[in-house]
């Protein structure tokens, strides 16, 4: 069943009776059938006003029905419909084939404005973003520094599939951020030469970051065209291994790759959202996700041969101490970081006044695992304990904070090992 968890323990189930290739096969009907639980990201309790979503989308020769899906308005509907259903601030689209199909999904969202980029290659990356919350301040193709044969252009400059940043403003519930945003398509195949230019394009574009966005809110997205945790291409690693083992990059859809989830048709996971440190603590850990489009008919034939991979931000108040003092905390409880984890994570908790509490993770059985804070008094404020799951295995897991005087809040966490 799509957007449920597996039953951890024997169940009763109910289904049809079907047949298939000679073997027998008990089909549930819905979740209930099963007992199974829907799937729930954090944040889902936070509002989508409260918050910023970023979409990386691949979509399969956007209205070239000689290449891509054959039915162009179909395709353009479907499109319409995910991008309603998301929601989004900002999505980042490759493979913009037909600028007067790029034009009319504009006219069809009025609440939004569009970015196509330059390049003279058919297949063009985009930007759509909302009006409301996104303040445009520049867009440009990247070219600085960097080599047209790494970019899927030979040696023509003006083919090349250079990187398609868009610089802006976003305000999310008063609160603002400038952020850089960089499109990229990487070059496609599994050969070794395909494979040299999406290595060396990513040390290009790293450099550039490095020395020209050290300091600044960036997001590199895009379809990748290879994978972060090793390489399509036999025998290699991953040619974004630079930006996986510098600590100031994040791939926050590795997570989904190490899970088994695939980003298109065929199975791999190469569509991915990197972000700098500057916004990890702005990330709401866990969000990321492959946008699940069973409410789009045949959606693979009939809109992309790739999922839109999106994620959730929110943007934090900066205060001072002195506003500290004068309004304290509330009880809160804290998505832990990083989530997904292996082994060790970080559960932070707030107490608005002295308090005795304790702090305890639960299997999905409801079976306690660990006590981290066991009726202890602890002061009002912030405060942040490790929890080391070396022990337990691959799972969903519940850490739930109680006070002595009734309060409590739960929260899950994914355990992948």
């Amino acid at each position: 069943l799509v957007g449920v968890e597996a039953p951890g323990e024997t169940v009763t189930i109910v289904g049809v009776v079907d047949q298939f290739f000679g073997d027998y096969q008990l089909k549930p009907r819905s979740a209930a059938d099963i007992g199974a639980e829907e799937v729930s990201y954090p944040g889902d309790d936070v509002s989508k006003d409260l918050t910023f979503e970023v979409v990386t989308w691949n979509v399969e020769w956007f209205g070239d029905a000689g290449n891509g899906p054959d039915n162009d308005e179909q395709q353009l509907s479907n499109v319409i419909e995910v991008i309603r259903e998301i929601d989004a601030e900002i999505y980042a689209f490759q493979e913009i084939a037909d600028q007067t199909d790029f034009a009319t999904l504009l006219d069809s969202l009025d609440e939004y404005g569009g970015i196509l980029a330059d390049f003279s290659q058919q297949q063009k990356t985009a930007f759509l973003f909302k009006r409301s919350e996104i303040d445009s301040l520049s867009s440009a193709k990247i070219t600085d520094n960097l080599t047209s044969n790494y970019w899927a252009g030979g040696s023509n400059q003006s083919f090349a599939r250079f990187p398609l940043m868009f610089q802006f403003n976003a305000t999310i519930s008063g609160e603002t951020r400038e952020i850089y945003a960089f499109n990229v398509h990487m070059k496609a195949m599994d050969d070794s030469d395909s494979y040299n230019q999406r290595y060396e394009a990513s040390r290009e574009l790293k450099q550039y970051l490095d020395q020209l966005h050290a300091n600044d809110n960036v997001i590199f997205l895009g379809d990748y065209n290879d994978t972060s945790t090793g390489s399509i291409t036999s025998g290699q690693e991953s040619p974004y291994k630079n930006f996986v083992d510098d600590d100031e990059y994040t791939v926050i859809t590795q997570s989904l790759e190490e899970r088994g989830f695939a980003s298109q048709s065929i199975g791999s996971f190469i569509d991915h959202i990197t972000i700098t440190s500057e916004l990890s603590d702005e990330y709401i850990a866990g969000t990321e996700r492959v946008e699940n489009t069973n409410y789009i008919g045949s959606y693979l034939s009939s809109t992309s041969d790739h999922y839109p991979i999106w994620t959730r931000f929110q943007f934090e108040t900066v205060v001072s101490n002195e506003e500290l003092t004068a309004n304290p905390v509330n009880f809160s409880l804290d998505q832990n970081y990083p989530n997904p984890f292996n082994p060790s994570t970080v559960i932070s908790y707030q107490l608005a006044e002295n308090s005795t509490v304790t702090l305890e993770v639960y299997d999905m059985l409801g079976r306690e695992v660990a006590t981290l804070v066991n009726n202890e008094r602890m002061t009002a404020g912030s405060h942040n304990v490790t929890f080391d799951a070396g022990n337990l295995s691959s799972g969903l897991y519940m850490y739930r904070l109680s006070t002595a005087n009734g309060q409590q809040i739960t929260k899950k966490m994914m355990l992948v090992k």
